[in-house]
């Protein structure tokens, strides 16, 4: 489920990264009387529209996947089991008053 989670989590970032990126490219390495005209976030989004498609604003996007998709994946994967793994840890012991305490409080939530 986590390792799922993930990596869907990484590709749906990357959908949005993605693009921010394409364009922040661009700006960079645009002189800067051209960047003082046509570098707007919204100039360079309608131009790379216009010229190229949404296509576009996506190059790049399947090896930034690539390389996100594993770690996220690995990422989210690990921090739940982790966390399974340390909840079943903190249980307290069978009949003592924290274990009480703790049944009293999981029935009121």
């Amino acid at each position: 489920g986590g390792m799922i989670a993930g990596g869907l989590a990484a590709m749906c970032a990357q959908l949005i990264a993605v693009p921010m990126d394409v364009i922040s490219q661009k700006q960079m390495v645009m002189p800067v009387d051209v960047y003082q005209r046509e570098g707007s976030v919204k100039a360079i989004c309608s131009n790379i529209l216009r010229q190229e498609g949404w296509i576009g604003l996506y190059k790049g996007f399947g090896l930034s996947i690539f390389s996100s998709l594993p770690t996220g994946s690995i990422w989210w994967a690990t921090y739940g089991g982790s966390q399974h793994l340390m909840d079943s840890m903190m249980q307290p012991p069978e009949g003592t008053f924290m274990a009480v305490v703790n049944k009293l409080l999981i029935q009121v939530t």
